[in-house]
């Protein structure tokens, strides 16, 4: 009785090329479909990380000084402690996390938030601070020059900051930040103030799904092969 052929003889003894054996294609399905799933799974571990965020823009600017009709050539002037000021503005600025993990005072790199102005800051007018739990610490704040220093300090995953200050001159608005593994953005704030949730999106999960189905495929495969 003839004794059954190993998988190397099935491939090799129809004496037809190696790549026009069906057993062969199904071993390369089977790694194809081992590489598509290790990768998928990959993927889907490399969206779902947790990410960290800050939020950072001009919510309002008004100038004090409006050339109105009929006021040009008055004399119309704004003063603080007896100083004029040429073109006084107030600002506000929104600093809003928008992260899936809290900001941790590490990641400042012992260095503050600038929110650089680009002309002198007079005074800081108002400034709040939510980080939507209790017992997290305010962000210490200070003036310097042009620029409002913020922290280092915890800041929660949905921490809001809004500050606003009086300046003399047109700002010119940046944020500046060594922030390690946190995105620093400059889009308009104002939009993440109500009824934010951190989200990743549709991918992880369409990932996660390939990768699964590249599993079951290699599965089949493998029990295909063992089965002819």
């Amino acid at each position: 009785m003839d004794e059954p052929m190993s998988l190397g003889q099935q491939v090799l003894s129809a004496g037809e090329p190696w790549y026009s054996s069906g057993t062969f294609w199904t071993i390369v399905g089977i790694a194809v479909a081992i590489a598509l799933g290790s990768w998928a799974a990959w993927a889907a571990f490399r969206s779902a990380r947790p990410k960290r965020a800050l939020y950072v823009a001009v919510d309002q600017a008004v100038p004090l000084l409006r050339i109105a009709p009929g006021l040009q050539g008055r004399g119309l002037a704004v003063t603080l402690e007896g100083r004029s000021l040429k073109a006084p503005y107030v600002v506000t600025v929104d600093v809003i996390s928008a992260s899936a993990l809290d900001i941790a005072p590490a990641a400042f790199c012992d260095k503050p938030l600038e929110l650089e102005f680009g002309v002198p800051v007079l005074a800081l007018l108002d400034k709040t601070s939510d980080a939507g739990r209790a017992g997290v610490r305010e962000p210490a704040i200070a003036v310097r020059d042009t620029a409002l220093h913020v922290g280092p300090a915890l800041l929660t995953r949905r921490h809001r900051l809004r500050y606003t200050v009086l300046l003399d001159g047109r700002p010119e608005f940046r944020p500046l930040a060594d922030l390690v593994d946190v995105t620093l953005q400059g889009e308009t704030a104002a939009n993440r103030l109500n009824g934010f949730r951190p989200t990743f999106g549709t991918w992880p999960v369409t990932a996660a799904v390939s990768g699964v189905t590249a599993f079951l495929a290699a599965i089949f495969a493998i029990l295909r092969l063992l089965s002819s």
